[in-house]
């Protein structure tokens, strides 16, 4: 079970796509979000700040885009979650090896671009 907790754990922090641009979804990341939306929701964000993606460039992003970016971001995490539990039951009742673990979590993304289309 460790073993897929820490694949959970990797595929989640490895990020995301959005827009075509790479999204890091590690604790940095997701305290700037959580700053940018709030201060976004409070009128304090100026329309079109820069967000600096995955490749470290910085790109201009609307507020209501900033927060389609933040759903995304969520939506990962979500189905990393969702993936883990799915893993996590199959280790449970015996039906899921190591080797299965791994090829769960290799369409991570695959599966949130669908969800949000």
């Amino acid at each position: 079970m460790a073993y897929a907790y820490e694949a959970h754990l990797a595929a989640e922090a490895g990020g995301t796509t959005w827009d075509g641009w790479a999204v890091a979804v590690n604790e940095r990341a997701l305290t700037r979000t959580l700053s940018e939306v709030t201060a976004t929701l409070l009128d304090a964000r100026k329309d079109s700040d820069p967000w600096t993606f995955a490749d470290g460039v910085d790109r201009p992003l609307t507020n209501d885009r900033l927060k389609v970016l933040s759903l995304q971001i969520r939506r990962h995490i979500g189905v990393c979650l969702a993936v883990y539990n799915q893993v996590a039951a199959g280790i449970g009742a015996g039906a899921i090896t190591t080797a299965e673990v791994d090829g769960a979590f290799a369409d991570v993304d695959a599966i949130v671009l669908k969800a949000a289309s």
